[in-house]
């Protein structure tokens, strides 16, 4: 989930991440010049830093674990096997 490309304080999401398979190259291109602009109003508001929050990977990863069953690579190579 969210608003505007924001999932969370500092953390954003573009094109097909953000909206699912969805509309032509134009359509992720608006969305990503959206997500920039509030990505720089957070910045100026100060509700975010522009330095790294030390989140990265592990910060989104912990976000999609509230709501989503992440597959991991060795998980989706038996998958991949079993198919």
């Amino acid at each position: 989930m969210n608003e505007n490309g924001k999932v969370d304080d500092g953390v954003y999401c573009a094109g097909w991440i953000a909206t699912g398979p969805t509309g032509v190259i134009v359509d992720t291109m608006t969305s990503s010049f959206q997500v920039a602009r509030t990505i720089l109003a957070d910045l100026e508001s100060g509700r975010v830093s522009g330095t790294k929050s030390g989140r990265g990977f592990d910060g989104v990863r912990d976000i999609l674990r509230k709501e989503h069953r992440i597959v991991t690579f060795p998980n989706w190579e038996k998958i991949d096997t079993m198919e």
